[in-house]
């Protein structure tokens, strides 16, 4: 698809926060920005404005979509499920895969002991996790769906970092995932799962409180 490219380097700055939520464009300021021209920018909207990260007010301004909480959590929830479903149905792990969740879970524990973690950092503990829990069962659909999802679940604890620079309780429990997934210990994994995906929706849910203007 010929506007992908422009859509990625869209949704990317999305995700970034570099647009942040509430703010509003041409697409011919988009074009200039990103020196694209308009009819791909065109294409790239329509795709975002079908992801619910852009909203087009016809013949007026294009915005980026604020932050909604009810889209947070059901992302939250489907995530959930959808990791859930993999866990709950254990597949013999290769050794090269039991060597990428160890090695995850050292980089984990390492963090834990420091003092803050940066963005970038925590985003990147946070990409892996997801990207091996899905390689257990390699299905570019459900792989695609939970990184759609991930990205309402992104921007707000983006936000998170920025009140509280320490997400420490939320790599926390990766690593209890991801130990239980090693260890085959399915009970474990999706209670750790379970407890993940509630401290997720703790943090946003303080993320509202303290930028309501993004909400």
């Amino acid at each position: 698809m010929r506007s992908r490219p422009c859509y990625d380097a869209i949704k990317l700055k999305i995700a970034l926060l570099e647009y942040l939520p509430g703010r509003n464009f041409s697409e011919l300021e988009l074009a200039t920005e990103l020196a694209t021209p308009r009819a791909k920018i065109r294409e790239a909207i329509k795709l975002l404005a079908q992801d619910k990260l852009i909203t087009v007010f016809p013949q007026r301004i294009t915005t980026i979509s604020k932050l909604d909480m009810r889209t947070t959590i059901d992302s939250i929830f489907i995530i959930k499920s959808l990791l859930a479903a993999i866990i709950k149905d254990p597949v013999p792990i290769s050794a090269e895969m039991e060597v990428a969740i160890a090695k995850l879970e050292q980089e984990i524990a390492c963090f834990e002991k420091e003092d803050g973690i940066k963005d970038d950092e925590f985003f990147e503990i946070d990409h892996q996790f997801y990207l091996l829990i899905c390689k257990l069962k390699p299905f570019q659909r459900l792989t695609n769906i939970i990184f759609k999802e991930k990205i309402h679940i992104d921007r707000v604890i983006r936000l998170a970092l920025k009140q509280q620079d320490d997400c420490k309780t939320i790599i926390f429990y990766y690593r209890q995932v991801l130990g239980g997934i090693r260890s085959g210990n399915r009970e474990a994994t999706l209670h750790s799962l379970e407890k993940l995906a509630k401290t997720v929706e703790y943090y946003s849910l303080r993320t509202e409180k303290y930028y309501p203007e993004y909400f």
